[in-house]
């Protein structure tokens, strides 16, 4: 998924011809001038880039967070439904919350191991089955083995379980 999101950014920085875009030029020419996505997917991909690491946000201008250079864009391309598929949507179940949190805790791990995302769902999985623990603990725990702080999703995890049980 990481390296069709790199091809979809390379090619709207690229078509650009600059080294940093505010958000909105990023995110309308994947809606309005490539017909890629609608505009609330554009922005999810804008978010997902952010969430990957793949842009650097400072302020509304974003950058690519890797070499532009090193990226070939097919001929032709365009995103593929599955892409569409897995964009990002906001939250709004409960389940759909953890996935969030999921995310975040697996991008914090990331950044502090250099590791790529899915070896570490891949981990966080195979740990919770073979322990019996749900993905969240899993998560916490591995993130917990590298340094990382988990306090804010602690106590994220923690409000969100004692609203389920009170209602």
């Amino acid at each position: 998924m990481d390296s069709e999101l790199k091809i979809i950014l390379a090619f709207v920085f690229k078509r650009s011809g600059k080294p940093a875009l505010l958000s909105s030029e990023l995110v309308l020419p994947l809606a309005m001038e490539l017909h890629w996505f609608s505009l609330k997917e554009a922005k999810a991909v804008l978010h997902l880039a952010e969430q990957r690491a793949l842009v650097k946000k400072e302020g509304d201008t974003c950058r690519p967070s890797f070499d532009l250079k090193t990226i070939t864009i097919p001929v032709g391309f365009a995103p593929s439904q599955k892409f569409r598929a897995i964009l990002i949507q906001e939250p709004s179940s409960p389940a759909e919350q953890t996935t969030t949190i999921m995310q975040r805790i697996v991008n914090a791990i990331a950044s502090s191991t250099g590791m790529p995302p899915e070896d570490i769902e891949e981990t966080i999985n195979k740990k919770s089955a073979s322990h019996l623990l749900t993905p969240e603990v899993s998560a916490l725990l591995m993130a917990k083995k590298h340094h990382v702080d988990i306090k804010e999703f602690l106590s994220e995890l923690a409000s969100r379980y004692a609203t389920e049980k009170t209602t």
